[in-house]
């Protein structure tokens, strides 16, 4: 036992040495970035005030990076102006990744370019030397090339950041407000004949605090009840990452109207700073928390089982583990098997949309999840970055589970937003529809 808790310790030790190298490299790089073209600038005439205006966007950001890190840390709680976060976000995480893209592309051109230069220089002396000497060329037109070059450089080092910049704040400032509502119909052979028709409000990540706040909460509020909806589910990622935005968020949950009642399970965020501070959080607004365990619901004559899975470990209140996603959630579903009623329709309900596997492999017939954003950035929806990371991005997905019935699952973009910029991942809430197939 003493080894086992010793190699967690020390587990959980290198986890945070890469998280805190993962963190504080994203600044480093934009500064050296920074540093890179600043020196570019410099060889030019009149640079004086591109270079201020390049150095006060780069420690603007950092400064906005700094605040929400060091914020993070110490929990303050101090509201500064949204556009300050959004675009410190926005530059550590979209402009500088594109920009050191761009520069390594340009350094590899140049890199080129210098070899090429080589080989021919080599070519010249060897000709020189076999025929007479001629008069002098002239090096006009290679110093006004030159020239030329450097002022595209320059044009590039300041106009991409700056439009990619303005461009991406703007999207984002437009985008933390908006959601869309999607509805989706899913047809279940096992479905019983008197859950047909029954409405589902799907609510996911709405990390409510940094970017979703004041008026979002309202317009969430509002848009959901607006559904009419017999059931609320909410499946995970409720805060972004501070217990002091619990409150506003666990009364968000308790405002929800649902015929047959409001029901969330935790996600990562929820935990950054207490699983047990979370779930009295919830408890003292009255908004049932489903974790590990199981919640029947008496339809009619049909019965309707809700079947929640933790994150993370579940013996430890501290969230970090050394085992893998998949073998926790093969605990947390071995968990609540004890709980599950054979004569009632199930439904999974599981921050992580992994867990589906597990549905499928246990005969439950509805998943729903949340967690990917829906990929956040994308080339064409539910195709990006995160589609090497995840099976399950966004929307309904079908498979044969293992008594060879068909099962379903539905993930969520999120209603809200912990990175501001969203690029064809719309936010939102989805109203699910049950019907037999």
């Amino acid at each position: 036992m003493q080894r086992a808790s010793m190699n967690l310790v020390a587990s959980n030790a290198v986890r945070m040495f890469v998280f805190l190298a993962i963190v504080t490299s994203i600044p480093l790089t934009g500064m050296l970035w920074a540093w890179w073209a600043d020196r570019r600038l410099r060889k030019l005439q009149s640079a004086g005030w591109k270079r201020a205006v390049l150095a006060g966007m780069v420690a603007a950001n950092v400064l906005g990076f700094a605040w929400v890190l060091l914020g993070r840390m110490y929990g303050w709680h101090t509201q500064v102006p949204l556009l300050f976060l959004v675009s410190a976000f926005v530059w550590h995480l979209v402009v500088v990744p594109v920009m050191l893209l761009l520069t390594m592309t340009l350094l590899t051109g140049e890199a080129v370019v210098w070899v090429r230069k080589k080989l021919q220089s080599r070519l010249v002396v060897v000709e020189d030397a076999a025929e007479p000497a001629s008069a002098p060329q002239c090096h006009t037109s290679v110093e006004a090339m030159t020239l030329s070059r450097r002022k595209v450089l320059a044009a590039g080092i300041m106009g991409v950041p700056v439009a990619l910049q303005a461009g991406a704040v703007a999207k984002a400032m437009t985008q933390l407000d908006e959601f869309r509502i999607r509805e989706i119909t899913v047809r279940l052979p096992q479905l019983p004949a008197g859950l047909e028709g029954l409405t589902i409000a799907h609510v996911t990540d709405t990390h409510v605090g940094r970017f979703t706040h004041g008026a979002t909460i309202e317009t969430i509020v509002a848009r959901v009840n607006a559904l009419h909806a017999d059931l609320v589910l909410h499946t995970g990622d409720l805060i972004n990452d501070s217990l002091g935005d619990l409150p506003l968020a666990a009364d968000m949950m308790s405002r929800f109207r649902g015929r047959l009642g409001t029901y969330i399970v935790e996600g990562n965020h929820d935990l950054f700073e207490s699983r047990s501070g979370f779930a009295k959080g919830l408890e003292a607004r009255g908004v049932r928390l489903i974790a590990n365990d199981a919640v029947t619901l008496q339809v009619g004559n049909d019965k309707l089982q809700l079947l929640g899975l933790q994150w993370g470990p579940s013996d430890v209140e501290d969230i970090r583990t050394s085992r893998g996603r998949g073998a926790m959630l093969d605990e947390h579903m071995a968990s609540i098997e004890k709980f599950r009623d054979p004569q009632a329709f199930q439904v999974l309900l599981s921050h992580h949309p992994h867990a589906f596997d597990n549905a499928l492999a246990n005969g439950v017939p509805l998943t729903l999840a949340g967690h990917t954003h829906g990929g956040q950035i994308n080339l064409v929806e539910g195709v990006g970055a995160a589609t090497g990371s995840y099976k399950y991005i966004t929307g309904l997905y079908d498979r044969t589970d293992a008594n060879g019935d068909r099962s379903a699952c539905i993930v969520g973009n999120g209603t809200g937003n912990w990175f501001p910029l969203r690029i064809n991942a719309p936010a939102e809430v989805i109203k699910i529809t049950l019907a037999r197939a």
